[in-house]
């Protein structure tokens, strides 16, 4: 039977040009400053919390504040550089595993809200359509990147992966902090479209035809998949129709598509089947639209629903994975006694025959008579 890490063997195809200039400069420098006792996990929920603090930054931008924006950049390329000395951590000191690759790709979940929802809010694009757009196919794109993990056991990078979709989105996002740019990003200029709405939709073109590549590599979809696009493209109505602020909005979305990456993580990295997407939160949405007098204690219950199926569904997925470990140790070290009992068992069979061999050796008039 194969062990863990055989099973749960991370095979990934990686054509990024960013990332392998990041791999061959800064990531190959602090790798050889690093010790060898810091587990890779720590690198993975450090880039994290980096990527969680330039989100933090950006929700300002929606009361018309900037400040300290200049982290923001810095705070994202921290976490790309964690991103990729992770990786290279685990190998370096062989302590890669599953729940390594369920962070790693957990956290990126939660940069996808980062990202696509701060463009909305850096420029204040109200437009729900817009919002509608950049959230739910910019989170389907990354949805079809790890179901093609899931069918082919393969995680593919392209010439323009997630590292330059990063790079280039942070930019645009830094670049927010300057009135002009801002003035210029959103002042039509043909109709109702600004240079900002025509980047959002020409990047959603770009993520669908990526979408259906990885989705062809995949040999197709299941009907699970399919209910998790069409939630998804629901909850992001339900959360424009109500009177949620652009911040509350990106969060709670962000929250809820996680948690679908999350349960397809699980798949991957347990060698399980794919589950449902949620379908409690888009339930609590259209009571909040009848309810409106509930719409405090509805908000909160939305959140603490959100947050908490999160967290249920990543100590699960650890505390499985430390089960089955514990276990295949535990069937190692019996097997190990076993052998230990039966050499010793051997060597107590033996033991009469050389006695009577010594005792033929002693008396020699047997072997006269």
């Amino acid at each position: 039977m194969k062990n863990l890490k055989e099973r749960y063997a991370y095979h990934f195809s990686n054509s990024s040009l960013i990332d392998g200039l990041l791999m061959k400069t800064i990531v190959k420098f602090v790798l050889n400053k690093l010790p060898m006792t810091l587990t890779p996990n720590k690198i993975t929920v450090f880039s994290g919390a980096c990527a969680f603090s330039a989100f933090a930054l950006t929700l300002q931008a929606e009361r018309g504040y900037y400040l300290f924006w200049a982290l923001i950049p810095i705070l994202y390329f921290i976490y790309l550089v964690s991103d990729c000395l992770d990786g290279a951590q685990a190998r370096r000191t062989g302590l890669f595993s599953p729940i390594g690759e369920f962070l790693d790709h957990f956290f990126d979940s939660a940069v996808t809200g980062y990202l696509t929802g701060g463009i909305l809010i850096t420029y204040r694009e109200l437009d729900p359509f817009y919002f509608f757009v950049i959230m739910v196919i910019g989170y389907l794109t990354q949805a079809s990147s790890f179901w093609e993990r899931y069918r082919t056991r393969v995680m593919r990078f392209g010439r323009f992966s997630s590292t330059e979709t990063v790079c280039v989105l942070t930019a645009i996002i830094f670049a927010g902090c300057f009135e002009p740019v801002r003035r210029f990003a959103t002042t039509p200029v043909y109709m109702d479209f600004s240079p900002l709405r025509i980047f959002i939709l020409v990047s959603a073109v770009f993520a669908i035809v990526n979408s259906i590549f990885a989705i062809v590599r995949s040999h197709g979809i299941n009907w699970k998949f399919l209910c998790y696009v069409a939630m998804a493209a629901l909850t992001a109505v339900l959360l424009n129709i109500t009177e949620y602020s652009l911040g509350i909005k990106v969060i709670m979305l962000t929250l809820y598509e996680m948690i679908y990456n999350a349960k397809l993580l699980v798949a991957i990295t347990m060698n399980e089947k794919d589950g449902l997407p949620d379908l409690v939160f888009p339930v609590l949405l259209v009571l909040l639209y009848f309810l409106p007098h509930f719409a405090t204690l509805e908000n909160t219950i939305c959140f603490i629903y959100l947050g908490f199926t999160l967290i249920r569904i990543v100590f699960n997925n650890m505390f499985s994975y430390i089960n089955e470990a514990l276990m295949e140790q535990l069937k190692k070290t019996l097997e190990h006694q076993k052998e230990k009992v039966q050499k010793i068992k051997d060597q107590l069979d033996q033991l009469p025959v050389m006695g009577r061999r010594s005792e033929e050796q002693q008396d020699p008039s047997s072997h006269q008579e």
